[in-house]
């Protein structure tokens, strides 16, 4: 989230990042977070921001879906990439 209010980064990475808390809260059948920001909801500011994203293969936590679900909020999608680990 920090990348979106900056103007000097150049590539945002993220590993194993939780990039759609809502998402992931109703994914787990878990409570919603208050009091948290989620980074989905940053992705109007991120528009033409690189961006590479790392999900574990095995990850049963934070999986494909949630990148996913980040990724399907962009307009560009050819800013951004993902790798399996």
């Amino acid at each position: 989230m920090l990348s979106a209010f900056r103007d000097d980064v150049d590539l945002l990475t993220t590993y194993a990042g939780n990039l759609d808390t809502k998402y992931w809260c109703d994914l787990h059948y878990l409570t919603p977070l208050s009091n948290s920001l989620n980074p989905a909801d940053f992705t109007h500011k991120l528009g033409s921001q690189k961006q590479i994203h790392f999900i574990g293969a095995k990850d049963t936590n934070i999986d494909k879906s949630v990148f996913f679900s980040y990724y399907n909020k962009f307009k560009n999608k050819k800013i951004l990439t993902t790798k399996s680990f």
